[in-house]
């Protein structure tokens, strides 16, 4: 006979014993806690050697080496000159840096070390933002994500240097924009001046912070007003910038363009459809983009690059007229992002069954699970993205890190071509090569082709232009460059570039679009005052391009592009990017309908160009 006492011990014990976790919570249960905190947070740079100090803690399990990923944002003062980064000497300035710190075996921490040095530059206090990123299934980030040090300067106090290259632009009958280049280290802020047509006289009109690098201001219908800049600090007042007169009226009165919104959300900063893709079906058209957290940010992408990231997806059934925000399509393998609640995402299978590329409703989503290191992973959908199937698992192809985003052709029912990027180590850009892998069954099994490009060269944009031949636009910090391989991706040769004179305002990806009659349209980011974007036309596969049609110079900051375009039924093209109303401003996606038999007719006396 069993006692109650005896039977509820065997009860708890076979609970005990039946009771199992499901892999990914158990899993989670064994993840350590990251954290940020700063050690001694100030460093002075007339004591050359000073050092800024940030502890990354771990609290759970120590047993083993983890390496944990931190990324460091400069402030709105930083050139990145006034210290020693820990990951790879002395920044380049003014642009986020993502590095990896390993704490060793047995040890709760490890430290960062800012060391000072001294650039001579005037300038303001220099915070440097120390956040810890995210890694797949290793770690869990802590409340405390992100640790502030400041570099003090020494420097005897100086008035700022005066701004330069401010061009007025004229949007719309009453909105004009200014931008104009920084070319102080130690200004607190900027003064805008306008002179009214007849006066001699210059009227401040705003007053902005340092941030500031655009201003967006309104000017009656019809009326003329000249703009110049001035930078200020506690010492005085710098002298004024270039003047700069807008048109009295707006450059693009065109009608074969239409601007709209796709998709717009408060406290998120959406954009990069270059990233995700973008397919039609007639005048069905889906984008998918990549949607962050927002973060105010004055000289880089305005994101949260600690807080998760997801995946929106915009559908127009009317040729891109209207849209609407279909949240959530898929959930990316890694780091947490809604909806899965902080908890990681679905974890990449092998393929089993060959897709069927030749389907006509066909939709193919390819892009990596993080951009600093790791592998790839694609999504298809076989009834026009409206559900989706994966993610399946692409191969290394014998490289650590693999950087996928939507690029391929189609060649037959089981056979295509993906254009991918890679490094021998975690991703840099200046280290990164595009190259091709062939599938012939399905996606099933992949065979490497070639490399596309050069180190630093990163998202090609592919269109076939014969049944040998294809044509690729890949992204370089030199501008956009044009490759053509004869063999089917088995080689390639440099034929063009669009630098538009001088490479910092084309560091956008281009997307090519062929058209009905054979022409490549390319789109792209222009990142110069005035900011917008622009489109050219090739009537030799790529060997040469027109000059530029302008379709947006609209946007204050140079945080857009990241351009996607289809060709709708009647001909027009719809092309995607991402925009922004201001500096501080959420980013959104946005289109522009256009004709390219007009817009190029009316430029077609702007002449031809192999490498500008």
């Amino acid at each position: 006979m069993i006692s109650p006492g005896s039977m509820l011990g065997a009860l708890l014990v076979a609970m005990t014993v039946t009771l199992v976790l499901p892999p990914a919570a158990a899993h989670a249960t064994s993840l350590p806690t990251v954290t940020a905190r700063p050690v001694d947070d100030r460093a002075t740079e007339d004591a050359v050697g000073d050092v800024g100090v940030v502890e990354i803690v771990r609290t759970g399990p120590v047993d083993d080496p983890l390496d944990v990923n931190y990324t460091t944002i400069y402030s709105s003062a930083d050139r990145g000159r006034d210290y020693r980064h820990p990951a790879e000497g002395t920044p380049n300035g003014w642009r986020a840096v993502t590095a990896i710190a390993t704490i060793p075996a047995g040890e709760p921490s490890v430290t960062l070390r800012f060391v000072a040095t001294n650039d001579r530059d005037p300038e303001l206090t220099e915070q440097i933002v120390v956040t810890i990123s995210h890694k797949e299934r290793s770690y869990r980030i802590g409340e405390e994500d992100e640790a502030v040090i400041s570099m003090v300067d020494d420097e005897r106090p100086v008035a700022p240097n005066p701004p330069s290259d401010l061009l007025a632009t004229r949007v719309s009958a009453r909105r004009v924009n200014l931008a104009w280049v920084d070319q102080s280290t130690n200004e607190t802020g900027f003064e805008i001046q306008q002179r009214s047509a007849g006066s001699a006289e210059y009227e401040p009109i705003a007053m902005l912070e340092s941030q500031h690098r655009s201003f967006t201001t309104s000017l009656p219908r019809g009326a003329t007003a000249t703009y110049r800049v001035v930078a200020r600090n506690d010492v005085g007042t710098s002298a004024p910038s270039n003047e700069s007169t807008p048109d009295a009226q707006p450059s693009l009165r065109r009608s074969w363009l239409q601007h709209v919104t796709v998709a717009k959300e408060k406290g998120r900063s959406n954009g990069w459809p270059a990233n995700g893709g973008m397919w039609n079906w007639g005048n069905e058209i889906v984008v998918m983009y990549d949607s962050y957290h927002f973060r105010r940010s004055p000289n880089m992408h305005a994101i949260a690059f600690h807080r998760p990231q997801i995946v929106g997806q915009a559908r127009s059934v009317d040729g891109g007229r209207t849209w609407k925000v279909e949240k959530n399509p898929i959930v990316r393998p890694g780091p947490p992002g809604f909806p899965t609640d902080g908890t990681y995402g679905p974890e990449p299978k092998d393929l089993k069954e060959p897709i069927d590329f030749a389907n006509p409703d066909l939709a193919l989503h390819v892009r990596m699970v993080n951009k600093d290191y790791g592998g790839s992973y694609l999504y298809y959908s076989y009834d026009r993205a409206k559900t989706w199937r994966g993610p399946f698992r692409l191969p290394n192809f014998d490289l650590p890190t693999v950087n996928a985003r939507t690029d391929y052709v189609i060649d037959g029912k089981r056979e295509i071509r993906l254009f991918l990027s890679g490094t021998e180590d975690t991703n840099f850009e200046t280290r990164t090569r595009p190259f091709v892998v062939r599938s012939a069954d399905g996606g099933l099994s992949w065979d490497f082709l070639s490399y596309v490009n050069g180190e630093g060269v990163i998202q090609p944009s592919t269109v076939r232009i014969s049944p040998t031949s294809l044509v690729s636009a890949t992204r370089t910090l030199r501008g956009i460059e044009v490759m053509r391989s004869d063999d089917n991706g088995g080689s390639w040769d440099h034929i063009s570039s669009v630098t538009e004179g001088f490479s910092s305002a084309v560091t956008n990806p281009g997307s090519l679009t062929r058209l009905e009659d054979g022409r490549i349209v390319m789109s792209y980011g222009y990142r110069s005052p005035p900011f917008g974007v622009r489109a050219r036309i090739s009537d030799d596969n790529g060997a040469t391009w027109s000059d530029p049609v302008i379709l947006r110079q609209d946007a204050p900051s140079g945080d857009v592009g990241y351009s996607q375009d289809v060709l709708r039924p009647d001909g027009k093209i719809v092309t995607t990017y991402y925009m922004n109303s201001g500096a501080f401003s959420v980013r959104t996606v946005d289109a522009t309908i256009w004709d390219p038999d007009a817009a190029f007719a009316e430029g077609s006396d702007q002449g031809r160009s192999p490498a500008t």
